[in-house]
């Protein structure tokens, strides 16, 4: 992929991807490799889960990996689709993903323009080819946290023509 002809990051994701499509691969490839697989919450009132009565103030890990491929939530769960975040068939679908965690704050607005303007811009300055052809099976490592495997190897090439300054804006919409 060559973008040499812009100048702006803002102007080739206009021209060439569009915020929303771009937003919707984000929240995609976060759903498949979510940032911590386990999100450390506490039962905030006295509830039943699965037939178990939670008392208040009780600490819980909440497994975001195997929520974000719940079969019951996610048709075709293994799959890269960042079509199911442009259209959604059921409003309360996107609610079910937990990219930055849950509850109202600024991470997930913040998350997703940070992550947006850095796919931009690494898209924007390098050259991208595939000499070696894609492995699309999955080789992750990690514990707590989920890495790819180190004996993955990409190649990326600085263009030559990208400017050395940028100024971004990344329009969110969901």
């Amino acid at each position: 992929m060559y973008v040499g002809e812009f100048t702006h990051v803002t102007t080739f994701l206009k021209e060439n991807c569009g915020t929303v499509f771009l937003n919707a691969v984000i929240k995609e490839t976060l759903r498949l490799h979510p940032l911590g697989p386990l999100l450390p919450r506490e039962v905030q009132q006295q509830c039943e889960i699965g037939g178990f009565l939670i008392p208040e103030n009780t600490p819980m890990i909440v497994n975001v990996y195997q929520i974000m491929r719940d079969p019951t939530v996610w048709e075709e769960q293994f799959m890269f689709a960042p079509e199911r975040f442009l259209v959604s068939p059921e409003p309360d679908k996107v609610n079910k993903c937990l990219l930055f965690g849950s509850g109202r704050r600024v991470g997930p607005a913040l998350g997703t323009v940070i992550v947006a303007t850095a796919v931009a811009v690494m898209v924007h300055i390098f050259d991208w080819n595939n000499e070696g052809g894609v492995d699309m099976d999955e080789h992750l490592e990690g514990g707590i946290l989920i890495y790819g495997s180190k004996s993955d190897e990409y190649k990326i090439i600085k263009n030559q023509m990208a400017p050395f300054s940028y100024h971004v804006k990344v329009e969110l919409t969901n």
